[in-house]
């Protein structure tokens, strides 16, 4: 049986976390794919070489 994921209150903890922990250890099934957008895209940049 795996063990539940931890309660983690800050970002310090959570990169201790898993900087630290063998993370197949753990039950992972409650997990879903966040998405993060901040800002919307308001123009596109090119760079040139």
């Amino acid at each position: 049986m795996k063990k539940p994921l931890p309660k983690l209150s800050s970002d310090e903890e959570a990169e201790a976390f898993v900087a630290h922990a063998d993370v197949t250890d753990y039950d992972l099934s409650a997990m879903r794919i966040v998405r993060f957008e901040f800002q919307p895209e308001s123009e596109r940049v090119h760079m040139r070489p």
